[in-house]
């Protein structure tokens, strides 16, 4: 992984110089210094210095993203409380049973402490729906 950013900052740096080489072919350009051939190349030259700059920022954009994403895992559940005030947590989203006081989904099913969610009611016309984050640590 270092040696990645280590190749991109070298090749910034070289974009950047070569960059700055071009800008001042271009103000020669501008002041009428250069002949028509050496225009051309000067324009084509400066297009694919361009493009190399969006592809390293793009590319950079894509490494840091992917590498979040694998250290992140999201796991979904759903919290509803019963008629009796059970707080429980469902492993998919449950639909409320008026007639037996109580959510149900046809899965797996935890009890937890109503202290610790206080906003949730079987009055909720929907489970509450809560994402957990597991983030790995980096070495």
């Amino acid at each position: 992984m270092k040696t990645k950013r280590i190749i991109k900052a070298i090749l910034y740096t070289l974009a950047y110089a070569i960059l700055s080489i071009v800008l001042t072919a271009i103000i020669h350009f501008a002041a009428g210094l250069l002949s028509p051939a050496l225009k051309t190349t000067v324009i084509f030259f400066l297009l694919a210095i361009l493009f190399l700059l969006i592809y390293c920022k793009l590319e950079c954009k894509e490494d840091v993203h992917s590498q979040e994403q694998r250290n992140k895992e999201k796991l979904s559940f759903w919290l509803a409380m019963d008629n009796h005030g059970g707080l429980w947590l469902y492993d998919k989203r449950p639909q409320k049973n008026r007639r037996l006081g109580m959510w149900w989904n046809g899965g797996n099913s935890t009890p937890l402490n109503r202290g610790h969610f206080p906003t949730v009611q079987w009055e909720d016309p929907e489970p509450t729906e809560i994402e957990i984050t597991i983030k790995k640590k980096e070495q």
